[in-house]
């Protein structure tokens, strides 16, 4: 069965764009934290119902990234299409071991639906035409 998954949720916060040493080559990632809305059917009227979500850090790499922190902004609705990745790491303080999951983006596309919440502007010292 293949790593993917494909969800639909809002930015928790702005896009961090970062420069990372990958085996010698400099390449940009951005990180964003999105709520992926969990849906599930009624069991007595069998209809389709949001049961709440969950929070899952996204990575967008390359020419995908600069476009994630460009036009991205906390509170955009997206839908996110990529591959579930598992890093495990042992606890300093305590010693025990911990697991996050994050998802690495193969797409990401604006949700429609939710366009008033994306925040059009102009770059920094242009004007807007009105």
């Amino acid at each position: 069965m293949p790593n993917v998954y494909q969800g639909t949720g809002n930015l928790g916060d702005n896009p961090t764009l970062k420069t990372v040493s990958v085996k010698g080559e400099d390449r940009k990632v951005a990180s964003f934290r999105v709520y992926f809305d969990e849906y599930k059917p009624d069991h007595d009227t069998g209809e389709i119902k949001q049961s709440g979500g969950f929070w899952m850090t996204v990575d967008a790499w390359g020419r995908q990234a600069d476009q994630a922190a460009e036009h991205l902004r906390k509170g955009c609705r997206v839908n996110v299409i990529g591959r579930i990745v598992e890093d495990e790491w042992e606890d300093k303080e305590s010693g025990a071991e911990r697991t996050a999951h994050r998802l690495v983006a193969d797409g990401i596309f604006l949700s429609l639906s939710r366009i008033e919440s994306v925040k059009f502007r102009p770059p920094k010292g242009e004007a807007r035409d009105e």
